[in-house]
């Protein structure tokens, strides 16, 4: 694999939601939205909400909702997600010149994100970011099952021939967080997390 010359780590690995790209926007727009629709009092939401599964976040807004209640805001929340043109979630500034940087210098640039694939694959299209990644890994990858984020990046590994680390963590957690390995000629790694949290609310 090709080196990154002066850069310190040869494979980068990126959480989505608050580190690559700003999603709150449109995410608590479409929400708050569904709910006032549904004829639900809905507070002033911010980014604070984001983070927990997208049925946690809707009981922590509306705790007395019925579960026929619950599953139905879900799905009209999630089909307007997907067609969302995502005007409203930039990728942070310094995002799209960083990725330029490092797949030209060789690096392998990956994804792994509690949203859909389907969602994910959009998303990172519109924003421009799609065609420097080597792969990208969501929850539901793996047909059947919710990966976690240690799932996803271990999917990641075995499928593209990273690692494994050296003292590989089996969590990690949300705040930045780079963990080297040092498998024969390959360089090194780095996983790049997010400062807000991401949940299952794509």
């Amino acid at each position: 694999m090709t080196g990154c010359g002066t850069e310190r780590y040869a494979d980068w690995f990126f959480d989505l939601d608050g580190t690559l790209v700003d999603s709150a926007p449109d995410i608590l727009r479409l929400l708050g939205g569904v709910l006032r629709e549904e004829g639900l009092a809905v507070p002033e939401l911010d980014k604070g909400r984001i983070g927990p599964l997208l049925e946690d976040i809707i009981r922590g807004i509306c705790p007395d909702l019925a579960p026929a209640d619950l599953g139905r805001i879900v799905r009209i929340y999630r089909a307007r997600y997907r067609a969302c043109p995502f005007d409203e979630s930039p990728a942070f500034p310094g995002i799209p010149p960083l990725f330029e940087r490092l797949s030209g210098r060789g690096c392998r640039l990956f994804v792994a994100t509690n949203k859909p694939e389907d969602v994910t694959r959009r998303l990172l299209d519109v924003r421009g970011l799609l065609p420097y990644l080597t792969g990208f890994a969501c929850s539901d990858s793996v047909p059947g099952r919710r990966l976690s984020k240690a799932g996803m990046l271990v999917l990641l590994m075995e499928r593209h021939g990273v690692g494994p680390w050296a003292g590989y963590p089996r969590t990690f957690p949300a705040s930045p967080l780079r963990v080297p390995r040092f498998p024969p000629s390959s360089g090194r790694s780095a996983w790049k997390g997010s400062a807000q949290p991401s949940g299952g609310s794509g």
